[in-house]
C-alpha cells in the first residue's frame, strides 16, 4: 500500500475499496484498489485481492493519464458528498473508450423503505417521513439520482451512459433495511477483531443464506431501489 503515482497502464482500477480496476479477463485479482480509509484497505489486503492498493482521496488519484483501461465501484459514489471531482478523476484517468461500471441507489430507495408505510397506517405519517430521512442519513446516501442527472454529470466528466437498468426490487431493500438492525450485534467483533464475522465459513452461513437467497434479484425490475451503469470515456 502506498501513495505513488500509478504510471504503468492498469487493466481494471478498483474504487475498494470504493474503486476498482479490474484485471484481465481470467485473472483473480484487481490490478489496483483506492480507497482514503486506512482500515478498509489493510482488510482489502488481507483478502489478497488486489496487486496494489493506494490509499486516496478519489478527487486525487494518484495515476497519471489515461493509464487505466476500465473501472468499476460498486455502491459508493451515493457515499461521497462532492461527487463531481470523482467523476472527473475518473474521466481523467480512463482510455478513450474504456468502460466504468458502477451501481448506486436510485430515488426510489427511501420511498420503498418498509418501515415508513407501517408508521403510517399507526397513524404517524410525520414520523413515517422523519424515518425515511433519519435512515438515509444512517446510510450516507448523498446521491440518489435519477438515470437523467447521473448522464448529465458523467457527461460532463468525459463519460457517456452506454447501458442502464433498476435491479433490487422493494422485498430486497426490505430485507437490506432490516439487515441493520439485525446486524447491530456484528459491531463488536468488527471492533475487537476487525472483521465483521467471526467464522465466514459456508457452514456458519448457510441459514443466513438459504434465508436471503430468495431477496438475490440482479435482474432488472420497473420498481427496482438500486440502479447499474455502463458508462464510456467518449
Amino acid at each position: 500500500m502506498g501513495r505513488r503515482e500509478a504510471k504503468q497502464t492498469c487493466g481494471w482500477i478498483g474504487v475498494a475499496c470504493w474503486l476498482l480496476i479490474l484485471p484481465a479477463k481470467g485473472a483473480r485479482h484487481f490490478d489496483l484498489g483506492v480507497d482514503p480509509d486506512g482500515a478498509s484497505l489493510a482488510e482489502a489486503d488481507h483478502r489478497g485481492c488486489y496487486r496494489l492498493l493506494i490509499r486516496s482521496f478519489g478527487g486525487r488519484l494518484p495515476i497519471g493519464d489515461e493509464r487505466v483501461a476500465s473501472a468499476i465501484s460498486n455502491s459508493v459514489l451515493e457515499h461521497i458528498p462532492e461527487i463531481e471531482p470523482v467523476l472527473s478523476e475518473i474521466g481523467r484517468v480512463l482510455r478513450s473508450g474504456a468502460p466504468f461500471v458502477f451501481t448506486v441507489p436510485n430515488p426510489a430507495f427511501p420511498d420503498h423503505l418498509a418501515a415508513p408505510p407501517i408508521l403510517a397506517r399507526l397513524g404517524f405519517p410525520r414520523l413515517a417521513e422523519a424515518y425515511r430521512a433519519w435512515f438515509v442519513r444512517v446510510v450516507r446516501h448523498w446521491n440518489m439520482l435519477d438515470e437523467s442527472e447521473w448522464g448529465r454529470r458523467l457527461e460532463a466528466a468525459g463519460l457517456k451512459v452506454e447501458t442502464t437498468f433498476r435491479y433490487f426490487p422493494p422485498a430486497s431493500l426490505h430485507a437490506l433495511e432490516w439487515g441493520h438492525y439485525l446486524g447491530v450485534p456484528c459491531l463488536l467483533p468488527r471492533a475487537v477483531f476487525g472483521r465483521w464475522i467471526l467464522v465466514p465459513a459456508r457452514w456458519n452461513l448457510w441459514l443466513t443464506e438459504r434465508f436471503l437467497r430468495r431477496y438475490h434479484h440482479p435482474s432488472p425490475c420497473a420498481d427496482g431501489t438500486y440502479s447499474f451503469y455502463l458508462a464510456r470515456k467518449v
